[in-house]
């Protein structure tokens, strides 16, 4: 699935929910290859009831880190983006309608708890779709996929072990067409085989702190990132990769690490685009907008993408004002 396009993959997900709901050897095609379904479960998907596990209740999962996919079709960097101008921030419109288009398909394939879920309030209640309920659908096998980082790799490791060492990322596709991509260089093909990876925050130093306290906290970092024991720790005990992992060589100690490091040796990566925008806009902004309009509607229309697109860039370029 990692080179397919978006058609394929379209048609992969609606042939798995058909799948769950009524096992039979149907046939799918992936980059091109035939592959046949098995015609019943088996005890690794004997619990399955929806192909995507969903946190609804937390915006930052759609609205930073989802949305920063169609950013990557309009601006090649975080400083491209933050310097971009009201036209060129624009040229957003078109990618933010297919990315509501993806999304409008995946949350119409949810797995719940206790069953298949739907788009509605208890989507974006706390209660049924928060973070940590969200992670036990998918770890108990409730659910095909999850859109989650690195960082969720203790959380599912402690639910299920077995689950945790299968772990490996697919790229998000979405149904860009090359004319709505007006970033220098990128491609349909090189955004749907490729997966956000950067370095999510910094370490900082209070610069109002006594010197013998920043030098502790300097030769803390250094310790923590450049000695056998430290790396142990962040890799591991935190399960992250090295900020300065040569992806030639590095290995990490478990299955979401390495997988983050294959797509880092191949070049098939995007960077944090999302960044370059005011601290708002992506997560309190246009992913409120989606929490609260959209994704308690049981039907969304055309319009309904190209209303959230517009309103997203406007209150955008408002911000940038």
């Amino acid at each position: 699935t990692i080179t397919a396009s978006y058609a394929e993959w379209e048609a992969l997900v609606n042939a798995l929910d058909s799948w769950i709901k009524a096992p039979s050897a149907a046939g799918v095609s992936l980059s091109g290859k035939a592959y046949t379904l098995r015609p019943a479960k088996t005890a690794l998907t004997e619990n399955l009831n929806g192909v995507f596990a969903v946190m609804g209740a937390e915006q930052w999962t759609y609205g930073d880190h989802l949305i920063n996919i169609p950013l990557n079709a309009a601006f090649s960097s975080v400083n491209d983006a933050a310097n971009a101008s009201a036209e060129r921030l624009r040229d957003l419109t078109k990618p933010l309608i297919e990315y509501a288009r993806a999304l409008d398909f995946k949350t119409r394939h949810l797995a719940g708890k206790n069953g298949p879920a739907s788009r509605g309030q208890d989507l974006v209640s706390p209660a049924n779709f928060g973070y940590d309920q969200t992670v036990q659908i998918f770890a108990e096998g409730k659910a095909l996929f999850l859109k989650q980082g690195n960082w969720a790799y203790n959380n599912i490791a402690n639910i299920n072990r077995e689950t945790a060492e299968r772990l490996s990322f697919l790229p998000v596709k979405m149904p860009f067409a090359q004319s709505d991509i007006t970033a220098p260089g990128v491609t349909v093909e090189k955004l749907n085989r490729s997966i956000p990876a950067f370095v999510p925050n910094y370490y900082a130093v209070n610069a109002l702190a006594r010197e013998s306290e920043k030098k502790a906290a300097y030769d803390f970092l250094v310790w923590m990132n450049t000695t056998p024991a430290g790396q142990r720790f962040v890799v591991d005990e935190m399960a992250f990769i090295p900020y300065n992992a040569d992806p030639a060589v590095t290995r990490v100690s478990n299955s979401l690490g390495n997988s983050i490091i294959s797509y880092m040796a191949k070049g098939d990566t995007m960077p944090d685009v999302w960044h370059g925008f005011p601290v708002t806009w992506a997560g309190d902004i246009a992913g409120r907008y989606i929490k609260e309009n959209y994704l308690v509607k049981a039907a969304w229309t055309e319009a309904d993408y190209e209303q959230f697109a517009s309103y997203a860039v406007e209150q955008l370029i408002e911000l940038r004002k």
